[in-house]
C-alpha cells in the first residue's frame, strides 16, 4: 500500500494486482471473477503483461465510485439498459 501512495504523490497511476484489490474493495475474488465472466461485464478486465494479470488504479477506483463502463471491442462504451 506505501508504494501506491507513493506513486499516487508523484501523479502516477500505479497498476495493482488481484491480490490487492479484493482488500481494497471489500469484495471476494470469487466474486471480481464472476463479475468479469459476466454478460454484459460488471468489473474491468485487466491488462496482461506476460503471465501477469495488472488493473490501473484509476479504473479500479472509477469502478469503487460507480462511474466505471464496460467497453466493447471497438473501445466505445458498451450499451447497457
Amino acid at each position: 500500500m506505501k508504494r501506491i501512495g507513493v506513486a499516487r504523490a508523484a501523479g502516477l497511476d500505479p497498476d495493482v494486482r488481484m491480490n490487492f484489490i479484493p482488500k481494497y474493495l471489500g469484495e471476494s475474488r470469487a466474486s471480481l471473477y464472476a463479475k468479469m465472466n459476466a454478460a454484459p461485464q460488471k468489473f474491468p478486465s485487466p491488462n496482461k503483461r506476460g503471465r501477469g494479470s495488472f488493473w490501473p488504479l484509476s479504473v479500479i477506483d472509477a469502478y469503487r465510485r460507480s462511474e466505471w463502463v464496460p467497453q466493447t471491442d471497438q473501445g466505445n462504451p458498451a450499451d447497457i439498459a
